[in-house]
C-alpha cells in the first residue's frame, strides 16, 4: 500500500508531465504573437470553450485562434514570418491556416467575421517566388468576398454585407466566393 507521500509525489510528477507535454504542443502550434494591444481584446484558441483575455504582450497566437477587439480596443498579431495583422475597434478574426516550410510561409488564410485589419504581408518570397514557379498564400475571407495578396500592405473591412478593400502596396485578387468565376 502507498503511504500518503509516495500518492502525493504520484500526483505531483503526473501533473509535472502532463504540464510538459502541454506546453510542447501549444509551442508547437505557436505561428505568432499579440505584440501590442490597447482595451478589452480577447482570444478564443482552438479546443477551448470560452475566450480569455490578452492580458500581456507577447501573448502566443496558434492557428485556430479567434481575436476579438471590443469597443476603442486595438490589437497586433506579429507572425513568424514577420506579417502582421493589425485589428481595428469592433474586429473578430480567425486565423484559419498559417502553413510554415522552415522560415519561409507557404499560406497564410484569415476569417474577418466583422470589423477592419491592416494586413502588412512579409515579401519575404513575394513576386521573385512567383518567377520561380513557387506557390504561396495569403488570404483574408469574409463572408462576401476573398482577398489574395502578393507581398503588400493592405486594409479589409466587412459590415453589414458589405466587403471594403483598399490597397496601400502591392498586388491583391478579389473574388466573391458565391460567383468565383468572375
Amino acid at each position: 500500500m502507498k503511504t500518503t507521500r509516495q500518492r502525493l509525489t504520484s500526483i505531483l510528477v503526473m501533473a509535472f508531465l502532463i504540464d510538459v507535454s502541454l506546453t510542447a504542443v501549444a509551442m508547437a502550434e505557436v505561428i505568432g504573437k499579440i505584440t501590442a494591444f490597447q482595451g478589452n481584446v480577447d482570444i478564443l484558441r482552438r479546443g477551448q470553450e470560452r475566450a480569455a483575455p490578452v492580458a500581456r504582450l507577447e501573448e502566443p497566437v496558434s492557428e485556430g485562434g479567434i481575436l476579438r477587439t471590443k469597443s476603442n480596443a486595438k490589437a497586433e498579431i506579429t507572425f513568424i514570418d514577420e506579417s502582421i495583422i493589425r485589428l481595428a475597434p469592433g474586429s473578430r478574426l480567425q486565423i484559419t491556416e498559417y502553413l510554415m516550410d522552415g522560415g519561409k510561409r507557404k499560406s497564410g488564410v484569415m476569417n474577418l467575421f466583422r470589423g477592419k485589419i491592416r494586413a502588412v504581408v512579409s515579401k519575404s518570397r513575394g513576386f521573385f517566388a512567383a518567377a520561380f514557379g513557387e506557390t504561396e498564400k495569403f488570404e483574408v475571407r469574409t463572408p462576401t468576398a476573398v482577398a489574395g495578396i502578393k507581398g503588400t500592405d493592405f486594409f479589409v473591412s466587412y459590415s453589414m454585407g458589405v466587403t471594403s478593400i483598399v490597397v496601400k502596396d502591392g498586388i491583391v485578387d478579389v473574388f466573391n466566393p458565391a460567383i468565383p468565376g468572375r
